[in-house]
């Protein structure tokens, strides 16, 4: 039955997608072959799996092989290492390209393997299978699903030992990677609590600025792991941050990144296929965006970091333009947070790339909603009916500035007129109104 399974999806596959048909094909040869050749079939799958696109990902992968691969592991005739090696290579992917992955863990969770399993090798009276717990973690988190306090509490001091590895050989910093990367994917809300994170999370910090062992990625991904957790304990959290100099630290990485990124552009052209710089910054702009909704203290060094995160995001759009959203929500936090100087907003560009993406959405409505919200605030703080910062003559000069610049490119009449639209296609406006005198006012308040 399986045989014949496979064949039909095989050759339904053949020619539309040859990697999905070289893919089943060396993951029924897993069950029978030698473990020299599985060895050779994993590196084969694992290099196809990085060069599947987002449509094969999405479709191909859901539909054919993760079917293949979830009953692989209720038959148990392959080793479970085995099958999570090749999982978390697909979820490394899918949370890297940004793709959603909750209808495989539905599958796979259908009688809750993954936790089951977790639970079972911890509970067990014998002596537990540590690198079998790690990398069922990994393929909990990475495949996005909310988690249960009792599940990370479990999970989270496994991983936090594979990241605490010190060795700096290739083999040793891929499993540090790994298992960062699966923490970051741990939702926001989820609860983890601080005892189990907190010194270990700063040591893989700490440890990375003197001795720089980690990977770009790595490193990304303890800072995200540690902000994610802004919700549960937000001034402790922010005040580590601020002790690790993420605000000095994150444009480091930034600026590395948008050097590297911009010399790709002018050695391949813009463009076509996502690059893993692309990626890593859009993940910086999750953390981003978190640091800076919850800010509790500007300082001299956060310019710095919002013109970093400007050039870095002018970068990345000009390379791949699929971040319209992502962008938006993060600007929205950054006008929004009233310890953030409207001055540092004009200065980095920030209210130009605003006015820009509005204009660049094309009748998005989500994003327009979005773009609204935000200058529907900032007119609030223009027009000083919220407690400014900056003084009412720098505030007067500011809010001239900004109207001449909505008047002298035409920025105006276009926001007028999409206000308009989404006036009459969004509940969430329907008791906005539209201001005659936009010179002396924003377009609506």
């Amino acid at each position: 039955m399986e045989a014949t399974y496979v064949r039909i999806a095989v050759e339904k596959l053949r020619v539309s997608s040859p990697i999905t048909y070289e893919m089943l094909k060396l993951l029924s040869e897993l069950e029978s072959c030698s473990e020299i050749v599985q060895k050779q079939n994993i590196e084969k799958m694992n290099k196809m799996a990085d060069e599947m696109n987002e449509k094969e990902l999405q479709y191909t992968f859901i539909i054919e092989l993760f079917k293949k691969i979830n009953k692989m592991m209720d038959e148990q005739k392959t080793p479970l290492g085995i099958i999570l090696t090749i999982l978390k290579r697909f979820g490394f992917n899918f949370v890297m390209k940004n793709l959603p992955s909750y209808g495989l863990y539905s599958d796979l969770s259908s009688e809750r393997k993954i936790e089951k399993m977790i639970v079972d090798e911890y509970e067990k009276m014998e002596e537990k299978d540590e690198r079998l717990i790690a990398d069922l973690s990994e393929c909990n988190y990475l495949f996005g699903r909310s988690t249960s306090l009792k599940l990370n509490s479990i999970c989270v001091p496994y991983l936090l030992k594979v990241a605490l590895k010190k060795e700096e050989d290739e083999e040793a910093q891929k499993e540090v990677e790994m298992a960062l990367f699966a923490l970051s994917n741990i939702g926001l809300y989820d609860k983890v609590p601080k005892e189990l994170y907190l010194n270990e999370i700063a040591d893989i910090i700490q440890y990375h600025q003197k001795h720089h062992n980690l990977t770009q990625l790595a490193y990304q991904s303890a800072w995200q792991f540690l902000i994610n957790r802004y919700p549960e304990v937000c001034e402790l959290i922010y005040g580590l941050a601020c002790d690790l100099n993420f605000v000095k630290e994150a444009p480091i990485e930034l600026e590395e990144l948008t050097r590297r990124l911009t010399l790709k552009m002018k050695e391949e052209g813009k463009g076509g296929k996502e690059v893993f710089e692309v990626m890593i910054i859009r993940r910086w702009l999750l953390s981003l965006e978190a640091f800076f909704s919850n800010l509790m203290l500007w300082k001299e060094e956060c310019y710095g970091l919002v013109g970093s995160f400007m050039r870095a995001l002018q970068a990345s759009k000009d390379y791949f333009s699929d971040l319209s959203f992502e962008n938006v929500c993060l600007l929205e936090s950054m006008v929004t947070n009233k310890r953030i100087p409207l001055d540092a907003l004009f200065k980095e560009r920030v209210i130009d790339v605003i006015l820009e993406e509005i204009l660049q959405t094309r009748l998005k409505i989500r994003i327009f909603r979005e773009c609204l919200a935000i200058f529907k605030f900032l007119a609030g703080r223009l027009d000083g009916k919220m407690k400014e910062e900056n003084g009412k003559a720098k505030q007067k000069g500011m809010k001239r500035k900004f109207f001449d610049k909505l008047e002298e490119e035409g920025y105006e009449d276009s926001l007028t007129s999409i206000y308009v639209i989404v006036h009459h296609r969004s509940k969430r406006f329907r008791n906005s109104r539209l201001l005659t005198n936009s010179s002396d006012y924003f377009v609506f308040l």
